[in-house]
């Protein structure tokens, strides 16, 4: 990877987000990450965003005053951030969660808890990393 990464993290909880905070350093010294805590503040953000917007949305499905499919339709409805990638972060193991995530609109979907082999593959899988140990 010869530049730099932006994640926005949409992640309620503390724990898991350290957690993603964490595998994203580890993985490579240049992909920043960006925090939303639900998917109203993930929306604002996008709105008021001026240059830098993220090259992909890691989002929790559950989540207080905006869920992660809630966030997905009205992504799918605006022009401006429609086409940043979506992978889903969820606990949920239920297949028929994973097809509507993805019928909305999501590139991708990964089960808590994170790992470092998981999110590796997602990144590669979807080019936004090109070699291993991108540090």
């Amino acid at each position: 990877m010869d530049r730099s990464i932006l994640a926005l993290i949409v992640e309620d909880n503390d724990v898991d987000f350290q957690i993603a905070d964490f595998i994203f350093r580890k993985i490579s010294n240049r992909i920043f990450v960006n925090r939303c805590r639900n998917g109203e503040e993930a929306v604002s953000y996008l709105y008021d965003l001026k240059t830098s917007i993220p090259d992909f949305i890691l989002l929790d499905i559950d989540m207080p005053i905006m869920n992660g499919k809630e966030f997905l339709k009205l992504k799918a409805k605006n022009e401006a951030f429609r086409d940043i990638p979506v992978i889903i972060l969820s606990s949920s193991t239920l297949s028929v969660e994973k097809e509507e995530c993805l019928k909305l609109g999501a590139v991708d979907f990964i089960e808590k808890p994170l790992t470092v082999e998981a999110v590796d593959e997602i990144l590669r899988v979807h080019a936004f990393i090109n070699t291993s140990n991108s540090n």
